[in-house]
């Protein structure tokens, strides 16, 4: 084990299994908010992308049909 050659405490090591799986000791929980667009819309997208985008949608459809 990487850990143990390096000298660094690992509270796991020597834990069945089974204990591994139950131990909220060396497991904190975290929990992560995902913060909320700021009313962003469709119609704010950058008309110039949008343009790129489309004219390349068009050539790959063009190549595609023949």
């Amino acid at each position: 084990d990487i850990k143990q050659k390096l000298g660094v405490p690992d509270p796991r090591i020597g834990l069945k299994e089974c204990e591994l799986c139950d131990n909220d000791e060396w497991r904190p929980g975290v929990t992560c908010a995902v913060p909320a667009k700021g009313g962003e819309s469709a119609s704010s997208t950058d008309p110039e992308a949008e343009t790129v985008v489309k004219a390349v949608t068009d050539e790959i459809l063009n190549r595609l049909q023949g």
